[in-house]
């Protein structure tokens, strides 16, 4: 019994590791250098990959990959950084990850073949992942904002 709960949190860290690895983080600080990395990701901000990031989101790692920049080139590499300002960078690396990946996943094109109202013949259309999400989700707020319309039967 011993053996299996220290077992389990040994295999659950790499069951997460593994799947950070698998899903390739935006930024990874720790195995690659952060210049070429800082560069890539803002060019990217401006493709298709990140077409669903909000002005915000993009001020936010905006900002970030200028504190982290200028953070690199302070002390000349994160190998040489006080524990402290490593732990602010990782942290910061962390935030700039969830929100590129959020607006990678947001920003995928999804075709699918659907037949037009009042027609057989099916047409092919094509949005991004967020924008099925906010019609879906328009949707689902009309309908609950829509007034019940009470259907008198009368004597039948």
């Amino acid at each position: 019994m011993k053996h299996g709960t220290i077992i389990f949190p040994a295999l659950l860290t790499v069951m997460l590791c593994g799947a950070v690895h698998a899903g390739q983080a935006p930024l990874d600080l720790q195995t690659a250098s952060g210049t070429d990395q800082f560069v890539q990701i803002r060019e990217e901000l401006g493709s298709e990959k990140y077409a669903e990031i909000s002005s915000d989101d993009r001020r936010t790692v905006l900002g970030l990959l200028d504190r982290m920049e200028a953070s690199v080139q302070r002390t000349g590499g994160v190998d040489s950084m006080p524990e402290q300002q490593k732990v602010d960078l990782f942290n910061n690396q962390e935030k700039v990850n969830a929100i590129l990946t959020q607006a990678a996943e947001d920003s995928r094109m999804v075709c699918r073949r659907e037949q037009t109202t009042g027609s057989h013949r099916k047409t092919t259309v094509c949005l991004t992942a967020g924008e099925r999400r906010r019609i879906r989700e328009s949707t689902q707020d009309q309908l609950r904002t829509m007034p019940r319309q009470h259907v008198d039967r009368g004597g039948f």
